[in-house]
This record gives C-alpha cells, sequence and structure tokens, in this order.
C-alpha cells in the first residue's frame, strides 16, 4: 500500500514541469543557506579538483561506515567494484553513483556534487532522474522501492 501511494505522488511529481524548473535552485539553496560549514565544503567540492573516491571516502566516514565493506555491502557494489573507484582514470557508472548516493543517504545537494565529481549531472527532463530526485526530496532509500519505482515508471533496470 505505501509503494502504491509513493507511486501515485512520483506520477504527479513527474507531470508537473512546472515545478521542474524551479525546484533545482530550491534544493540546493536550502540547505546550503542554513549551514555555513555546508556552503564552505560545497565550494570547495565543486571548484576544486577532486576525484570521486576521495570525495565519497569523506561522505562514507560522515554517515558512519568505518570499514569499506560495511559501504560497498549496502551500496550493493562489489568489491571490484569499490576497488576500481580508487582508480583516477576509471569511468564511476550512473549506476554506481545512483547506489553510492542511495547507500549514504545523501540530499540533493551532496548527491548532485557526487554525481557532478562522477561526470554526471541530474536531467531534469530525464525520468530515471526525477524518480531518483524524488526518492532524494522525500527520504526515500528502501532498494526494492526505488528499483521498483524506477522499472514502473521509466522502464529503466537498477542493475
Amino acid at each position: 500500500m505505501v509503494y502504491d501511494v509513493t507511486k501515485i505522488k512520483l506520477i504527479h511529481f513527474l507531470a508537473d514541469t512546472e515545478l521542474h524548473n524551479r525546484l533545482p535552485v530550491q534544493l540546493i539553496l536550502n540547505p546550503t543557506i542554513q549551514n555555513p560549514h555546508r556552503r564552505e565544503q560545497a565550494l570547495d567540492w565543486a571548484t576544486k579538483p577532486y576525484q570521486f573516491f576521495e570525495i565519497l571516502e569523506i561522505m562514507t566516514k560522515r554517515a558512519g561506515y568505518d570499514h569499506p565493506p560495511d559501504f560497498y555491502n549496502v551500496a550493493k557494489i562489489s568489491l571490484q567494484n569499490y576497488t576500481n573507484l580508487h582508480n583516477s582514470n576509471y569511468q564511476i557508472s550512473w549506476d554506481i553513483a545512483i547506489k553510492c548516493i542511495i547507500a549514504l543517504k545523501l540530499d540533493y545537494l551532496d548527491a548532485s556534487l557526487l554525481m557532478g565529481i562522477g561526470g554526471y549531472n541530474f536531467d531534469w527532463v530525464d525520468k530515471k532522474d526525477l524518480i531518483i530526485i524524488y526518492c532524494l526530496m522525500h527520504n526515500i532509500f528502501d532498494w526494492y522501492t526505488i528499483k521498483s519505482l524506477l522499472h514502473d515508471l521509466a522502464d529503466y533496470n537498477l542493475s
């Protein structure tokens, strides 16, 4: 029943393109205005040449993952993929970036920063991105729910 309600609300969110035009700025500015430390950190991460793994490591520690297996198991990432993230020449896939974001339970600001460092941006006209954005906005971090919403509404299978 909860999934069905979430799905209906998400369908309305996907249809509200006027909301999509003004929401990105609000989602980024609200947390940074309220917290000067986050604003400084976000500016630092956005303006310096960090590697994906450097920021990921900071975020995993902040989220309370003390040991790498604790994180990559929750993120549903193989040890090999996790090890590849340490390589600066490794191109992170969209799926792995999203898995990291979900496992870390990031808000939109931190998720956008991590995606950007990984070479991606949220696209406000792409259904799969909008589904992820909706989940971030509403603190939905349950794998089954997210995978089901992506499958049912965007015909996308998060591996």
